[in-house]
C-alpha cells in the first residue's frame, strides 16, 4: 500500500505502472505555468478553485472550479490565471514512457 501526503507533488514511477505523477499547484493573479509538452504522457488538470485560461496548442478556453482538462501527448499547453483570486489545480500525469524534469512551474505574465 502506498499512502503519502501530496505536499505539492509526488513522482509515482516507482509505484504505479501508468500513473507517473500528481501535483497540486497554486497560481497567483497574473501567473502561469510555463508552456511545455510531454512527448509520451497524457495529463489531466482538475481545477480545485479559481478561474483561468487554458491554452493547448492554438486553442484557448476559460476554465473554472470543477473543470477537468484533458491534455494529449505532444501538445504544448499551459494554464494562465486571468482572475484576481488564486487558481488551484491538481495535475495527474499518466501513460508516460519517460519521465522528464518538471519545468519551473510559475512565470508572471504582464496584464
Amino acid at each position: 500500500m502506498y499512502v503519502e501526503k501530496l505536499r505539492g507533488g509526488l513522482n509515482l514511477t516507482e509505484y504505479a505502472k501508468n500513473v507517473i505523477a500528481i501535483f497540486e499547484t497554486t497560481l497567483e493573479k497574473g501567473q502561469a505555468i510555463q508552456p511545455h509538452y510531454h512527448p509520451d504522457a497524457e495529463e489531466l488538470y482538475y481545477i480545485i478553485s479559481g478561474k483561468g485560461l487554458m491554452h493547448i496548442e492554438n486553442e484557448r478556453r476559460e476554465v473554472d472550479t470543477g473543470d477537468v482538462v484533458y491534455i494529449p501527448p505532444e501538445k504544448v499547453h499551459f494554464l494562465q490565471n486571468t482572475s484576481s483570486a488564486q487558481v488551484r489545480f491538481i495535475t495527474l500525469t499518466v501513460n508516460a514512457y519517460t519521465v522528464e524534469p518538471m519545468p519551473s512551474p510559475i512565470t508572471t505574465i504582464a496584464s
